[in-house]
């Protein structure tokens, strides 16, 4: 995650987000990865809320989650809320 954080922070975002190259490790990340990269306000609430439902309904149909992922799960949820709650004109620099 350490990765992760640098990379967000080179780029001056508030949440963590995935590097360009970065291969998702468990289904749920390809959508959350999606969200987060959304540069179109217009389309960004429908990926965020994509991804939301996608966690969820991932986190109900598994009992088997590792610790890992359940830390994955939890920062990615909290940069979903913090990017929901991002004004919609707000500037969000591209990589």
């Amino acid at each position: 995650m350490g990765e992760t954080l640098a990379y967000a922070s080179a780029l001056a975002l508030p949440f963590p987000v995935p590097p360009w190259n970065y291969m998702p490790v468990y289904p749920w990340q390809q959508v959350y990865k999606a969200a987060v990269l959304e540069r179109d306000p217009a389309k960004l609430e429908e990926f965020v809320q994509s991804a939301f439902t996608v966690i969820y309904e991932h986190l109900r149909a598994r009992g088997d989650i590792t610790a890992e992922e359940s830390e994955a799960l939890l920062d990615a949820l909290h940069a979903l809320e913090r990017l929901q709650k991002s004004k919609p004109g707000q500037s969000r620099r591209a990589a």
